[in-house]
């Protein structure tokens, strides 16, 4: 896409996201930033469910997710 460079690209916004059971196996999340040059891919929760994510994240190329707890 041809956007405005002074624009912003892409945003997400996950607000009161729920994640109703624990993972055995799996992720909450797996986040890939596939292009880990220039800017870094950030999610940022907004009152998560639950509050503190413990290892259930997965983070790959320089991605970054803000849980509030941390």
């Amino acid at each position: 896409m041809n956007y405005n460079s002074g624009d912003t690209q892409f945003t997400i916004i996950l607000n009161n996201i729920i994640f109703g059971t624990t993972p055995t196996t799996g992720f909450y999340m797996d986040v890939t930033d596939s292009n880990p040059v220039g800017d870094v891919l950030t999610i940022q929760m907004a009152n998560p469910t639950p509050v503190d994510p413990m290892t259930f994240v997965l983070k790959d190329g320089g991605a970054v997710v803000i849980w509030p707890w941390q």
